[in-house]
């Protein structure tokens, strides 16, 4: 099984506060850095911690995760920007954003709660939230449920650590605590605090959910019901959809319910439907071959597949896409050869592939580049876009989600 995705902001290994000297200003109204830089402040004026980033060339970081540990600029920049906690995309939408909370309980909610909550959490986009709720519930404690809400963010304040100026003068600085609640900017205090967490206050917030059920039907939740899956997937050999048959194994069964892709996410799988790269469908579509990249993935978390191909399927399956006009096939189509399509455009992963076709990965991926000859496709997921035009392949093929299979 696949492990979920490490959130945008979790604090990765070797990445450690920059130690920098920190003096009084010179208006005596706070501390400043020695050699201080514009990015040290946010729109507000606080002064920020330094911190080392591991990113790769995409920007996004790299490197194993310090459960539960946030990363300060990471965390300011998605509270700031309402961006995904997970995914780094845009959270917001034309009425708020959904953040989550872990509560004991219904009963413990504060009255008119969540109006005028503060939080440090940033937002989640609605394609993340099953992946952010599973992590709270796992941290989460007996008896205790995840709060969904919605809800206009603001910036309201900071956390971390406030000094004051040293008595013996000559604008030195001593760290007086490391404040545990939140400074409002409206605080005088404000200028004293070396910040290390943006803290929003929600506006117009609605609770939608307080619901241990909440992580498993996000969908519900949204209130944006799509087709529901129901797996049937066994302990030893993988997993069958729709009216397959089932292999040996203890049985376990699963709801997944798949999320309405953006034009913006659909107009992305147009493109790798037509087998293009990353850079040439960037191009077409006038972004960066990064956001293009961000796209593709929020595209999988949203249809619960991986590869190009089974996300281009899925697409097709759940009506996100327009199928394309149909066209006989310019040879008659095996049994075998019909069968190796099936599997493409179902399943996620070659290791599946193989297991669908009873076949080594070796031979499994031979057979699928000599189907990729025959029909002259660019890549896989061109591949399934031409089955679907020979009519090899149609929307009464299951997607077998990500985490199913092996």
């Amino acid at each position: 099984m696949r492990s979920s995705p490490i959130p945008y902001v979790t604090l990765r290994r070797h990445e450690r506060e920059v130690l920098s000297p920190l003096k009084v200003r010179r208006d005596g109204r706070g501390i400043c850095y020695v050699n201080e830089q514009l990015p040290d402040r946010d729109r507000q004026g606080a002064l920020w911690v330094r911190y080392v980033q591991a990113l790769d060339i995409e920007g996004m970081p790299v490197g194993a995760p310090e459960w539960p540990q946030t990363h300060p600029v990471r965390q300011r920049r998605s509270a700031q920007q309402s961006l995904c906690q997970v995914c780094a995309l845009s959270a917001g939408c034309d009425d708020g954003c959904f953040f989550l909370e872990v509560w004991s309980g219904e009963d413990d909610l504060p009255v008119g709660w969540p109006e005028g909550h503060v939080t440090t959490e940033p937002p989640v986009c609605p394609a993340c939230l099953p992946t952010v709720a599973e992590q709270r519930r796992n941290l989460a404690g007996t008896g205790q449920a995840v709060a969904v809400m919605k809800a206009v963010p603001r910036p309201y304040g900071v956390r971390g650590a406030l000094y004051s100026s040293d008595p013996s003068g000559r604008r030195r600085v001593v760290l007086e605590e490391t404040f545990g609640g939140v400074v409002p900017y409206s605080d005088p205090r404000i200028g004293w605090m070396l910040a290390s967490r943006l803290a929003l206050r929600l506006t117009d917030a609605h609770v939608i959910s307080v619901d241990q059920t909440t992580i498993r039907q996000p969908v519900r939740v949204l209130g944006r019901q799509r087709t529901t899956l129901t797996v049937t997937s066994t302990g030893s050999e993988g997993a069958r959809t729709g009216g397959g048959s089932m292999s040996r194994g203890t049985a376990r069964h699963r709801t997944i319910v798949a999320m309405r892709l953006t034009a913006r996410e659909i107009a992305v799988l147009e493109q790798v439907a037509l087998g293009a790269t990353r850079k040439d469908a960037a191009a077409a579509l006038s972004i960066r071959p990064a956001t293009f990249g961000r796209h593709l993935e929020r595209i999988g978390y949203k249809l619960h597949v991986h590869s190009r191909a089974a996300k281009v399927h899925a697409a097709l399956f759940h009506a996100d896409l327009t199928p394309p006009k149909p066209v006989v096939a310019p040879w008659e189509v095996s049994a075998e050869e019909r069968r190796v399509w099936q599997a493409v455009a179902t399943m996620s992963s070659m290791a599946q592939v193989a297991s669908f076709l009873r076949l080594t990965e070796s031979d499994a991926r031979e057979k699928v580049r000599d189907l990729m000859a025959r029909t002259r496709a660019r890549d896989e997921a061109h591949l399934v876009w031409l089955g679907h035009t020979y009519r090899v392949l149609d929307t009464t093929l299951v997607p077998v989600p990500a985490a199913a299979g092996a």
